[in-house]
């Protein structure tokens, strides 16, 4: 508290005395740039009209005085009275500083959102001890995605040398029954060591061990929000048997609040593999189930590479001794986990970044602009303060801090505004965009907003700041009121900061419009199927009690309650639903053809019921549809897609041909006759194309993930009804997944809408900025000219040439900046390629509409300075001057 008294003390005693000095100084500048401008008409040099100036006033103590300040650089003094004398001229132009403090605010702020976006998203490490260990194993081959079968992961456990440990783990949901209400958790099967692979320990017991993962060992982990929210945090919970689809679990343990894995999505609790030994042993013995993820921790001293060299070893082992299944699996797809998580959002991220960065360029620019302005008409002062001693780098310092307050006050907003964005972009940002919910501003994301006003400082305020301290004083006094050849040379450096701007705001304006013609083709790209009025649900039949007949009994005798509902048309179940994530591909077999091994054709695979067709809106081509009739005790059958037919049946009927799928839940391994060719449908991507798809029966394979209702109107009108009739069969089947299909659909695009808004959004703020730059330019020409601009119309020139003139200065500009810009573009189409569907990086239509739009928002910005100096009164324009 002392300490801050002193301080008030010094600083008001230094601004009593400061104050004081500062009036005679301004009184004896006056006197000398009079007494300077005298001598100087005089005939006398500059040096010497401004020496037997001062000498006259009595004012070389004051110049020495400013020498002496000038050796006392960053003292603490020079410093308050260089702050003092920047607030009190931006509080004299409100104007330019308002207008300053909004451009660097919205430039700032929408970095520095962008930024905690990115920061949150990418640059944050995994929460787990040393996560720079943590390796995503996957398998790499032609047909297979990233999930390993167990009895590979079983082999890589067992042979590597190159990890400390190694754990696998799948997705799976849950009715969690004996509660206070039956609910429905999203469960994680894994191995024993994915805690000891992740480092982490719990809350309360213990985590999974070795023997926890052989049968009769069925025990969970929860996680702390269903510990809390369930199980109202019971302090005995460890011991506490469980039931999870009617089998019992035992629960060994609490993880942190906080924890969860996979970091991107949420998880209510972690159980053995106990229990897929008991009930799917065909999964844990198949090569072809591939349906784990596979984690691990390198050793130390191990490298990335290193590990990946032995882990193609053993894989191409596996192909040798397993040809069947791992044929063309000879190698092992290793990236850190990170990078999984994280890899596919990267490049959209960072060109989101370069957009802002694009935009706070421009925002720089045009703030050059308004201080190469601001100090042409300050030249005077800046002369006077010259002539009374000031050196360049005093008149340098003073200006470039003047720039350095409007940063920091352009900051500060910039922050406030970052901080509603970051909540927007949190809200409009797709769910599965990896950590989104962990978007803030923490401390990284506010010193990068406070490098970011000094670098801005330093971008648009360094270049007025130099100019401005070359200031000639004899010439600026002698010159005052008159266009200087500084004024003319600051024009051309104003029209070439205008042109840089215009060729930024062309870049992103044309990234934009690739992108939104792009999303328009996507959005509007054929789907196979009729999304309008379909509502989706799923539930969970646990076993027991419900067996596969009793599974069928079930839904048979729901479908007919469901489809009689008030304005339902049709109603369907389904185990692959499109735009669900639910597909499940399988390898095929051929009656009368042979493939080589590892060359297995393949095929998503779904299960339906009857009206599946109708009610998605899937035409019929050949054959017939499903009915009753194909049940367990008729004959296999099978729907294929066109994309099937024409892949694997070119030129030929498939109807009556026999297939045969590599895999069944049932373990059985029918060959299945062709019986109808569907209409295609998308069932993931929709820049993909068409994959070929085929049919069974669900009577013949009794699985479902969801069902699939038709409704006149608003399909989320019938949720209760549908909550209603479910209950009314079997009251502790929770539902969930409730969605309906438009808006799976919208999902599906979530991450390319986002992309081609917030690009939209920039270039549409890089154009705005991009017309104010333009038009401040081509007033201050106006403003620049009057004097010629008075003789030519005193000669003869009438208001339309006039007109033509200042239009045709300012299209020139743009024109300029247009060509640049498009010349970037060309050389940048690399960078949007990437995002594109069915449109190119060099469309001509969008290069051509973008340049034309940016040309005539150009011209209307010149509009406004054009009209003023067809208004120009030559007589009175001349005696001005």
């Amino acid at each position: 508290m002392k300490i801050l008294k002193r301080f008030v003390a010094r600083l008001s005693s230094f601004t009593t005395r400061h104050q004081d000095d500062q009036r005679l100084k301004e009184e004896i500048a006056e006197h000398v740039a009079l007494q300077t401008a005298e001598n100087l008409r005089a005939g006398l040099s500059p040096a010497q009209a401004r020496r037997q100036a001062l000498l006259k006033f009595g004012a070389v103590e004051s110049m020495t005085e400013d020498y002496r300040s000038e050796r006392r650089f960053l003292s603490f003094d020079t410093l308050l009275q260089d702050l003092r004398f920047a607030l009190r001229m931006l509080r004299k132009s409100p104007g330019f500083t308002l207008v300053a403090v909004l451009t660097l605010a919205l430039g700032i702020g929408v970095n520095t959102a962008i930024f905690s976006v990115i920061d949150a998203v990418l640059l944050r490490p995994l929460p787990y001890p040393n996560p720079g260990g943590l390796i995503s194993v996957q398998e790499a081959g032609r047909g297979v995605g990233n999930s390993v079968s167990y009895p590979d992961f079983f082999d890589w456990q067992a042979q590597n040398h190159v990890f400390s440990s190694m754990a696998s783990y799948h997705a799976d949901e849950f009715t969690l029954a004996g509660v206070e209400e039956p609910t429905h958790v999203l469960a994680l099967f894994t191995s024993a060591d994915l805690f000891k692979v992740l480092q982490v320990s719990p809350l309360l017991g213990r985590t999974f061990q070795p023997e926890d993962d052989q049968r009769g060992h069925d025990v969970a982990i929860l996680s702390y929000s269903l510990w809390h929210g369930v199980f109202h945090a019971s302090p005995d919970i460890v011991g506490r048997s469980i039931s999870l689809n009617n089998e019992r679990f035992t629960v060994i343990g609490v993880m942190p609040e906080g924890f969860q894995f996979p970091p991107t999505s949420h998880r209510d609790l972690w159980v053995s593999t106990a229990i897929d030994r008991e009930s799917r042993s065909n999964i844990m013995t198949g090569r072809g189930y591939n349906i784990l993820n596979v984690i691990a921790r390198l050793r130390d001293g191990t490298s990335l590479a290193s590990a990946q060299t032995e882990m193609n070893l053993i894989a191409r082992r596996l192909a040798q001794q397993y040809p069947k299944n791992n044929a063309k699996r000879t190698t092992v797809k290793m990236v850190p986990e990170i990078e999984r998580i994280v890899g596919s959002v990267r490049a959209s991220l960072f060109l989101i970044l370069g957009a802002v960065i694009g935009v706070l360029l421009i925002a720089c620019v045009n703030l050059a602009n308004l201080s190469l302005a601001r100090n042409l008409v300050r030249e005077k002062e800046i002369a006077v303060r010259a002539a009374v001693g000031a050196s360049r780098s005093r008149l340098f310092r003073q200006l470039f801090t003047e720039s350095i307050l409007l940063s920091l006050l352009g900051g500060a907003a910039g922050i406030a505004l970052a901080a509603w964005g970051t909540q927007e972009l949190v809200r409009f940002a797709p769910q599965d965009l990896p950590r989104i919910t962990q978007v803030g501003l923490d401390w990284p994301v506010l010193a990068f907003a406070s490098l970011l006003s000094i670098g801005t400082a330093i971008v648009f305020g360094s270049v007025p700041a130099f100019r401005a301290s070359k200031t000639n004083s004899a010439v600026s006094l002698k010159d005052a009121g008159q266009t200087s050849s500084q004024g003319i040379s600051q024009l051309r450096l104003r029209s070439g900061l205008v042109i840089a701007e215009t060729a930024l705001a062309m870049l992103l304006l044309i990234a934009a419009g690739l992108l939104v013609s792009s999303y328009k083709r996507l959005v509007s790209a054929p789907l196979g199927f009729t999304p309008a009025g379909l509502l989706t649900f799923t539930f969970d039949l646990p076993s027991p009690p419900y067996t596969t007949p009793q599974t069928v009994n079930f839904i048979n005798e729901l479908l007919p309650r469901l489809r009689a509902l008030p304005g339902a048309t049709a109603v369907a179940a389904d185990w692959s639903l499109p735009f669900s994530g639910t597909g499940v591909s399988t390898g095929l077999s051929f009656e009368g053809r042979t493939f080589a091994p590892g060359n297995t054709p393949m095929s998503v695979v779904d299960a339906i019921t009857p009206d599946y067709f109708q009610t998605m809106g899937i035409p019929l081509l050949k054959g017939r549809l499903f009915t009753d009739a194909d049940n367990s005790a008729s004959r296999p059958v099978v729907i294929i897609n066109d994309a099937f037919a024409q892949r694997y049946f070119p030129n030929e009927n498939p109807v009556g041909k026999r297939i045969q799928p590599s895999f069944s839940v049932t373990n059985d391994y029918p060959w299945r006759e062709i019986v109808a060719v569907v209409g295609n449908t998308k069932m993931g991507d929709l820049s993909e194309d068409f994959q070929p798809e085929f049919y069974m029966p669900f009577a013949q394979i009794p699985n479902y993930n969801a069902f699939v209702l038709k409704v006149q109107g608003d399909p989320l009108t019938l949720v209760s009804a549908v909550r209603a009739t479910v209950a009314s069969l079997d009251k502790n089947l929770p539902l969930y997944g409730i969605q309906t299909m438009d808006g799976y659909l919208a999902s599906s695009v979530a991450a390319r809408r986002f992309l081609t808004l917030l690009l939209g959004l920039f270039a549409t703020l890089a154009l705005v900025l991009a017309t104010v730059g333009i038009y401040g330019v081509m007033a201050f020409s106006v403003s620049r000219r009057t004097r010629e601009l008075g003789i030519r119309m005193a000669l003869g020139a009438d208001k339309a040439s006039v007109m033509q003139l200042v239009l045709w200065q300012g299209a020139r500009l743009a024109l300029v900046g247009v060509a640049i810009g498009i010349a970037a573009a060309l050389a940048l189409t690399r960078v949007v390629a990437n995002f594109l569907f069915e449109i190119r990086a060099t469309d001509p239509v969008t290069y051509a509409a973008v340049a034309f739009l940016l040309v005539v928002v150009a011209l209307f910005a010149c509009y406004i300075p054009a009209r003023r100096a067809m208004k120009v009164d030559p007589l009175a324009a001349l005696r001005h001057e």
